[in-house]
């Protein structure tokens, strides 16, 4: 107890020294601190596929078993000064772009822009086109020479932020264990800057690798592209003077259409074979009941106005068959022939009842009703078969 009480009462004598010699040595870190640049730090990774991934061999990794010299040789690819040059003159492009001397944003702090701002030259300002970052890379890559008084040439060159040493001093890349993964570290004191020059690199980095892995087969494809294009063009161009001299020439294609025309003969064949099967058959069946009917029929065929009327229809049917016919073949004129071909089948339906109501005058003016009852089925079938009888001869001369 005695050393607890001795302990604390050491403390309280010497109190105001623990309160203000950590408050001193506070004030004097922060007063040599304070004007210390801050350091902001972003990694990235990148898949490249060199180890585990397929080659057209089927086995793994890259063909010939190079895959970690590949690797080797990607890493490299990204710290080269081809590739920070891009680097840099599109980084500079983007803050110039959209940079704001009043605002931080994510491409570059206002006070560094301010900075930058105050720096660049009016011919260089001139360059930038805020629409499109492309054209503002071009402008300024056209833009560079080496000369001691160009503006990008110094930039890309000794600028703390743009300068190619600048950044492949700032920026470390590791494979990741022997993977196929390669990660990209970068730092600077300005956090947009830091962020866009991995963005940048990593989309210059992409197209670099593209190139350099699928660069002889793209350069393949493309010939063979651009050899189908010429064979094609050269194919059209004999094609189209062939049909010019055969049109001019009138030469027909005689295996084609003999072809065509033996298949439409067999078929007008077919229906002709048909139309005489039904017109042998129908004739039968009229014979066969104009004797069952006897003297009824020859009374009905030797009345003057029958015999008119049946001519008529035999007429009508050849116009309805010759019509028909024409449309099917595509001669006629669209709407007048099918106004036509409805026109003659009014007057062919008009016909037909007319020469039924004919027959029922002729039978009730010569026989009794008694008489006639029984022979009207028979009558009616005989004249239906003697009105198909006109179809099939209008249809086999048409």
């Amino acid at each position: 107890m005695d050393l607890f009480r001795y302990i604390v009462r050491f403390l309280y004598k010497i109190r105001w020294y623990l309160i203000i010699l950590p408050l001193i040595a506070l004030v004097v870190a922060w007063f040599m601190t304070r004007n210390m640049p801050r350091i902001y730090d972003a990694n990235t990774t990148i898949y490249t596929g060199m180890i585990t991934a397929y080659n057209i061999e089927g086995g793994s990794g890259v063909a010939g078993g190079q895959s970690q010299t590949n690797m080797t040789n990607l890493m490299l690819l990204i710290t080269t000064d081809v590739t920070i040059h891009e680097v840099s003159l599109r980084l500079f492009a983007r803050c110039m772009m959209y940079g704001n001397v009043n605002k931080d944003n994510n491409y570059i702090s206002a006070e560094h822009f301010r900075q930058l701002n105050n720096s660049v030259p009016a011919d260089v300002k001139a360059l930038i086109n805020h629409n499109s970052e492309n054209a503002t890379y071009a402008n300024l890559k056209a833009y560079e020479r080496p000369a001691q008084d160009n503006y990008i040439f110094g930039l890309v060159n000794y600028h703390q932020w743009f300068g190619i040493n600048s950044i492949t001093s700032r920026l470390k890349v590791l494979q990741m264990r022997n993977s196929d993964i390669i990660d990209i570290a970068y730092s600077s004191n300005d956090a947009g800057i830091t962020y866009n020059t991995l963005d940048i690199l990593n989309e210059v980095f992409a197209r670099q690798y593209a190139q350099l892995r699928y660069g002889e087969t793209n350069n393949v494809i493309k010939f063979f592209e651009r050899e189908v294009a010429r064979l094609y063009r050269i194919l059209t161009g004999a094609e189209d003077d062939l049909i010019r001299y055969n049109v001019e020439k009138r030469i027909i294609n005689y295996g084609e259409q003999t072809k065509m025309v033996a298949g439409m003969d067999a078929g007008q064949q077919q229906s002709d074979n048909e139309l005489l099967k039904n017109q042998a058959t129908t004739r039968a069946l009229m014979d066969y009941l104009e004797r069952q009917l006897g003297d009824r029929a020859k009374i009905i065929r030797a009345n003057k106005d029958f015999t008119n009327q049946v001519t008529d229809i035999s007429r009508i049917q050849s116009r309805i068959s010759n019509l028909r016919l024409m449309n099917s073949e595509g001669g006629g004129s669209g709407i007048e022939s099918q106004l036509e071909l409805a026109k003659a089948e009014k007057m062919l339906q008009d016909a037909q009842d007319n020469v039924r109501g004919l027959v029922k005058d002729i039978e009730a003016g010569t026989y009794s009703t008694e008489t006639g009852v029984k022979a009207n089925d028979m009558i009616s079938r005989w004249l239906e078969q003697v009105l198909l009888l006109e179809k099939t001869k209008a249809e086999l001369g048409a």
